[in-house]
């Protein structure tokens, strides 16, 4: 009887997301409808329960409120904005981009006649594209942030889902071609996709 007790008293401690969520028996868009501003913490769990869910949450610091604000939330073709989202429009429109720009280039494979997945769950996020052989990263316009960005991006997914898998950036335009090559040497190939 003793050792029952001890047993249930050592249980792990429920993390947030699953007292929030009724241990994840919600759907992304309850967490969306109830929750604005979050910290560092919940915006982890936040942004893992919704990808684990097929939902991509856009979630952006806020400078003047010293918080996180999740303002938009886009699931498969679909994307729902909170009037606060007009000051990260930035963001959410970037998104719309790199999202033409990755059905784009996935009919591109399908008429090649490549199997393809994309936005596929992984512990370390969101894979844009993925084939059997390759993981794809997609980019709107590369610069030099978004191209050491999605360098940890696409190696940390090629981990996560393939490690023998080929790493590929995939953008629209570059502003620093002159740094291809080096990521090309580091075994990360860079496509300039019109």
């Amino acid at each position: 009887m003793r050792d029952n007790q001890s047993m249930e008293n050592k249980k792990e401690p429920r993390s947030q997301i699953e007292i929030i969520t009724c241990n994840g028996k919600v759907e992304p868009m309850f967490l969306f409808q109830e929750y604005s501003f979050l910290d560092e913490e919940l915006k982890t769990e936040v942004f893992r329960y919704c990808v684990e869910r097929g939902c991509v949450p856009l979630i952006d610091y806020e400078e003047e409120v010293g918080s996180w604000i999740f303002h938009s939330l886009s699931c498969g073709d679909r994307i729902w904005k909170k009037p606060i989202a007009e000051k990260f429009k930035n963001s959410v429109d970037k998104t719309g981009e790199e999202a033409k720009l990755e059905q784009e280039f996935v009919q591109h494979l399908k008429q090649q006649g490549i199997d393809t997945q994309t936005q596929v769950p992984c512990l370390a996020g969101i894979a844009d594209i993925v084939t059997p052989e390759i993981i794809y990263e997609v980019k709107h316009i590369l610069s030099r942030s978004t191209l050491f960005h999605a360098i940890g991006q696409v190696l940390l997914y090629r981990q996560c889902i393939n490690s023998t898998a080929q790493a590929v950036i995939v953008c629209r335009r570059s502003t620093v071609s002159h740094l291809h090559a080096l990521a090309e040497s580091a075994g990360i190939a860079v496509i300039e996709w019109r």
